[in-house]
């Protein structure tokens, strides 16, 4: 299996694109820099979409046969908050 990841390049936390389900509003990487959400378009061909958006530097995505662990702390206490930003990445 492939995942989407999406790095923050200031804290280099990892969110996974495979994490989100259609009723995840949005989580954020360790330092806030980072923002992933869903959103549902409609009328479009995918069901839902997940949401990239950033504050300051722009992260890496990429695709990765194997998930890297996390450090406990960031996957324990991860900040949530809502909102909403748009780089679409279809979810089929």
């Amino acid at each position: 299996m492939k995942y989407t990841a999406v790095k923050c390049v200031d804290c280099e936390s990892i969110l996974y694109q495979q994490d989100f389900q259609e009723e995840q509003v949005v989580a954020t990487c360790w330092c806030g820099n980072v923002k992933m959400g869903t959103v549902v378009i409609e009328d479009s061909i995918y069901p839902w979409y997940v949401t990239v958006q950033y504050s300051a530097d722009r992260p890496e995505i990429y695709e990765t046969e194997t998930r890297e662990e996390q450090p406990e702390q960031w996957t324990s206490s991860l900040p949530r908050v809502t909102g909403s930003g748009f780089i679409g990445i279809p979810n089929p």
